[in-house]
């Protein structure tokens, strides 16, 4: 005799939950135990599913946002503010994401890796698509606060990093190549 597979009351999660409940959260992509573990782990309300969204969409994992929950909901409020109240789609998710990671970049004072930097300086690093952690790699083997373009170039046209330079590079050399590679650059564009 085949014993029937009982079906999943959403209930048992909480009983209040509502089939529109259950609904809201399986049209965000959620299953019953991926929404037990919102609830239980995560420390959310059924109510959340907008919430779950967001923090899931940031990689976030519901294990660990019962710490942080408060902060966290705070966040997908301002967000959520920022998108004037309407259910945010991925896509305002990702915006906003970057947007804070901006932020922060810009929070970190540069100073702390030398305090010669200057807003022009911090810029030309960030034109050359350094963010604060690999400028300061690549302070910290030596080279000036004014070498951003240097540093650019052993990264993408040498491919090597600070560390390779660090370890197996010689500077002065390394610099006479790239002042040779900036010559004729303005060779070719001259003709």
């Amino acid at each position: 005799m085949k014993r029937r597979k009982s079906k999943l009351s959403w209930k048992d999660i909480d009983p209040d939950f509502t089939d529109e409940l259950q609904k809201s959260w399986e049209s965000h992509g959620f299953s019953y135990y991926q929404t037990q573990k919102w609830i239980e782990d995560g420390g959310l309300s059924i109510e959340d599913f907008d919430l779950a969204f967001y923090l899931d969409s940031i990689g976030y994992p519901s294990s660990e946002v019962n710490e942080q929950l408060e902060e966290l909901r705070e966040e997908y409020e301002e967000m959520l503010g920022r998108c004037g109240n309407k259910p945010i789609e991925k896509k305002e998710i990702t915006i906003s994401l970057n947007s804070k990671r901006k932020n922060r970049e810009q929070e970190k004072d540069w100073k702390d890796i030398s305090p010669d930097f200057t807003p022009l300086l911090i810029q030309s690093w960030q034109r050359n698509n350094f963010d604060y952690e690999e400028t300061k790699e690549w302070i910290n083997i030596g080279l000036g606060v004014n070498k951003a373009n240097f540093c650019a170039w052993l990264r993408d046209i040498q491919k090597i990093d600070a560390d390779w330079v660090l370890n197996h590079g010689n500077l002065n050399e390394l610099f006479d190549e790239y002042r040779q590679y900036q010559e004729l650059v303005c060779q070719q564009q001259l003709t």
